[in-house]
């Protein structure tokens, strides 16, 4: 009999009591994150064209446009929320120390937070 027959004549409930347990998932990040969105007004005596916040906020600031922002949306977000958003965004969820199951890495999981590698604060 070749192997495709086997399968087929197996009992598919015997089957699935054969495979191995799954493993317990991971607990989520008991940590919460912000995604907030705002709203930017330019108003110039030109098109404007550019894609970059920074040049953006030059702009505003030093060039030939004004401009204002609001807050239109903060959402609270759990870690499987934030590590997908993370994604959507084209980073990775190890931004935040999370893995892709919202779960704490293996750094949070172990409260070593302070061998993580953080971004400069800026004064």
């Amino acid at each position: 009999m070749n192997a495709r027959k086997i399968i087929e004549a197996e009992d598919p409930k015997e089957f699935l009591r054969r495979l191995p347990p799954k493993p317990p998932a991971a607990p989520m990040s008991e940590r919460s994150f912000y995604k907030t969105t705002f709203l930017l007004t330019i108003l110039s005596s030109r098109r404007v064209n550019d894609d970059n916040l920074g040049d953006l906020a030059h702009d505003i600031s030093d060039g030939d446009a004004v401009g204002g922002w609001e807050v239109t949306e903060e959402i609270v977000l759990d870690g499987k929320q934030a590590a997908d958003e993370l994604t959507r965004q084209g980073s990775w969820p190890g931004f935040f120390g999370l893995n892709k199951d919202g779960s704490d890495d293996e750094h949070h999981q172990l409260g070593n937070e302070d061998d993580i590698q953080h971004e400069p604060e800026l004064e």
